[in-house]
């Protein structure tokens, strides 16, 4: 079984996330910030990945201050245009 740590700061967005994921047959762990998901990950773990809104600078600057690197650009999400990113551990 497909295992996937959700980490969102919104209760209900974590909640309504790691809901569709079980439905598709996933197992979710939840964590609702990045201090807290890092217990939660197995040492084979080397990359992290996010999604942020082109619109939203705040929160992009803050990921690419702690790490994070822009992969691309795409439609997510019904449809919203969002920036994927990855971090190596």
């Amino acid at each position: 079984m497909v295992k996937v740590l959700v980490v969102e700061d919104e209760a209900s967005i974590r909640e309504m996330i790691a809901l569709n994921l079980r439905l598709a047959g996933m197992e979710a762990v939840e964590a609702e910030s990045a201090e807290a998901a890092l217990p939660l990950l197995p040492p084979q773990i080397t990359h992290l990945g996010a999604t942020v809104s082109p619109d939203n600078s705040y929160s992009l600057h803050n990921a690419q201050a702690s790490g994070f690197v822009i992969r691309c650009r795409r439609e997510m999400y019904g449809g919203y245009d969002r920036y994927l990113l990855e971090k190596q551990l």
